[in-house]
């Protein structure tokens, strides 16, 4: 690698390497842990993602690291949740709706992510900074607007996780959005 990469470089080698774990070394492992799976293929492969692009990010070191983002480990869930999908259609599971499927595991994968960077003040205001960034191009208000259609169709009341999330900041000490979720999702399945 040379000693400024491109962002396209490190995401091409990056997404390779996650390929190439998926579809070789990996394989079996991931083939059993989706066999095996007691829980959702959603939530199956939102944990499997979170787990793998959190390793890849962990051995990330030298120049790369300076041109990884939370947009770029965004885009590599995004691949590693399509490699992944592969798996499960050549296993020739159930996979529904693979939009759905993808946006489901993404979600999983996201919900992951949060509850383990809420203790870590870099974390945090990196994805403080990068909602600044959604709210101000309409990304979020398009991203809010799905996620309450998804809760809606699962039978949640948006509006219930949302007050949820508001009473939990108003608390304090618990990140809101995942309390809020938890607490929403939780609701919807009494």
């Amino acid at each position: 690698m040379p000693e400024h990469a491109s962002e396209e470089q490190v995401f091409e080698r990056l997404s390779d390497g996650v390929s190439d774990y998926i579809h070789g070394d990996g394989r079996d492992a991931i083939v059993a842990g989706l066999a095996e799976s007691t829980e959702s293929l959603d939530g199956t492969i939102g944990a499997m993602t979170y787990e793998i692009v959190h390793q890849t990010a962990e051995q990330i070191e030298g120049p790369e690291a300076d041109v990884v983002d939370m947009d770029m480990l965004f885009g590599l869930a995004t691949e590693t949740i399509d490699y992944l999908i592969e798996v499960a259609h050549a296993m020739n599971l159930p996979t529904g709706d693979d939009d759905d499927l993808r946006a489901d595991s993404l979600i999983k994968a996201v919900e992951l992510h949060m509850a383990t960077v809420q203790d870590d003040p870099e974390e945090v205001a990196a994805a403080q900074e990068m909602l600044a960034v959604l709210m101000e191009d309409g990304t979020f208000d398009e991203g809010s607007a799905y996620v309450n259609q998804r809760l809606q169709k699962e039978g949640v009341d948006p509006a219930s996780v949302q007050a949820e999330g508001h009473r939990m900041a108003a608390g304090g000490g618990q990140d809101p959005l995942a309390a809020g979720v938890q607490q929403g999702l939780m609701g919807g399945m009494q």
